[in-house]
């Protein structure tokens, strides 16, 4: 029987985090190399990102008030076998690498 890998399961290790942004002057947050759209109504402002990893997305809190979810980007949302697991790293490292 061949090993599966779940190459999401690293969001358990940070269920709950929070994460502050600053919104951009077009109303998204960047979080590492993704960007989340909030609205033009959020610009400027902080928020806090939550991480919900049951859910796979970010709460979005302003202040005490949760605004938005937005659903995490770069996720693979399923099981890989090694073989593919090997493979989606190795095309990620080279992307990396192309991009520095």
């Amino acid at each position: 029987m061949p090993l599966l890998i779940d190459p999401d399961r690293w969001l358990l290790a940070v269920d709950k985090r929070r994460f502050v942004r600053k919104a951009q002057s077009n109303g998204a947050v960047t979080l590492g190399k993704r960007f989340y759209y909030l609205g033009q109504e959020w610009v400027g402002k902080y928020v806090n990102l939550e991480v919900a990893a049951h859910s796979k997305e970010f709460v979005v809190w302003q202040k005490d008030k949760v605004i938005k979810r937005v659903g995490i980007k770069g996720l693979v949302g399923q099981e890989l076998g090694q073989a593919e697991y090997l493979q989606l790293i190795k095309e990620e490292a080279q992307t990396e690498a192309r991009q520095s």
